[in-house]
């Protein structure tokens, strides 16, 4: 059996992990947008770079808290209804996303941005990290506004293909076909980079090459509660085990990756980085009472994190390094992306989640990324 949640229904430290993790992302990319000249370039390039750890996060998070919900139900009641959990997953992710697409396509048409429509419907289908298997590069504002829909496409992917997989192979079943795909990643990258040069600039975004992100946090749903994990656990309990884990993933990994690229990063770095984000991950959700676990779960940060699926969709169209009519100055930009992030969540997400809590009460909210 696994660990029941909070009485709360969430699961610790969670929001306070998504506030983090979106607070990666828009350092990264808000550090693009700063004067070469500006006061707070410094400081920003200390943590700018880390956009992709902040994405590997929300990656850990999907896996972990999806298949956990899925293990749950089928301990539950014997089995897993896959139409009530799509539409689920349906309501909590489609209408913002929709909202920041039509949003996108409207400016297009009003000529404030250049967005070509096969980019647009891309996006639009969760397709953008296998569009240049159709689609060759084209010119516009297409990557700049609609780029971070690749993260949102894998995990569509994910979503669609995975509960499938739990239903049709059981836990135990479902637990070895993760490890083997983790396993297997690596190889999958180093063969994809080898024999399909078109697809190199693209290796951290498939589903066949990138899916191990997620499915590392599947892993860890699928053996909770196994005797042997559970002493695992334990080992954490002192913070040295995750102030290693932190280390590699944000400090040695990088630098790793800057010296040797691909070499690194494709065999070795991306597995590396998710694993020590799945450590992180588990010592902030079973220690939620250390001083890192107080942090995570205070309430500014844990209302940064409700917030992080609406911003992560907004903060492209403020933070891109490129003119349009839109853009402001840092840190006005910033100021923009929340606004908008936050007009979001109470005008769109807020209303569907009530419909979606008719459908499963108590069920706790993971973030679509």
């Amino acid at each position: 059996m696994i660990p029941p949640p909070a009485p709360s229904g969430r699961i610790p430290s969670l929001d306070g992990l998504r506030a983090l993790s979106i607070a990666l992302v828009v350092v990264d990319h808000a550090a693009k947008t700063l004067p070469w000249d500006g006061p707070a370039l410094r400081a920003f390039t200390l943590v700018s770079g880390k956009g992709h750890l902040g994405v590997a996060v929300f990656f850990t998070i999907s896996g972990y808290l999806i298949t956990r919900l899925l293990r749950q139900e089928r301990e539950r009641t014997g089995g897993i209804d896959l139409p009530a959990f799509y539409a689920r997953r349906t309501i909590r992710i489609f209408p913002a996303f929709y909202a920041y697409i039509a949003v996108v396509a409207a400016l297009t048409g009003a000529d404030v941005l250049d967005v070509a429509w096969p980019d647009t419907a891309a996006a639009a289908t969760y397709l953008w990290n296998y569009k240049h298997v159709a689609l060759s590069d084209l010119s516009g504002d297409g990557w700049w506004f609609l780029g971070h829909t690749w993260s949102l496409s894998l995990e569509e992917q994910f979503y669609l293909l995975w509960p499938f997989a739990v239903v049709a192979l059981g836990v135990l079943g479902a637990r070895r076909a993760a490890i083997a795909v983790v396993v297997l990643a690596p190889l999958s990258r180093v063969v994809t980079y080898a024999l399909w040069p078109e697809g190199r600039g693209y290796i951290g975004m498939m589903l066949h090459t990138a899916a191990d992100g997620i499915l590392v946090g599947a892993v860890v749903a699928l053996v909770e509660g196994e005797p042997w994990f559970e002493r695992a656990v334990g080992w954490l309990r002192s913070g040295l085990v995750p102030a290693l884990a932190f280390g590699l993933a944000f400090v040695v990994s990088p630098l790793l990756a800057a010296r040797f690229g691909g070499a690194y990063a494709l065999p070795v770095g991306m597995t590396l980085e998710s694993v020590c984000v799945t450590v992180l991950l588990v010592w902030a959700v079973r220690y939620p009472a250390t001083r890192v676990g107080r942090v995570l779960n205070s309430r500014p940060l844990a209302a940064v994190g409700v917030l992080s699926y609406s911003l992560y969709l907004w903060q492209q169209l403020f933070l891109a390094p490129y003119e349009t009519p839109l853009t402001l100055a840092f840190p006005l930009n910033v100021v923009a992306a929340i606004a908008a992030a936050t007009a979001s969540y109470w005008l769109v997400e807020k209303p569907f989640m009530r419909l979606r809590g008719r459908l499963r009460r108590r069920e706790p909210m993971p973030a679509p990324i």
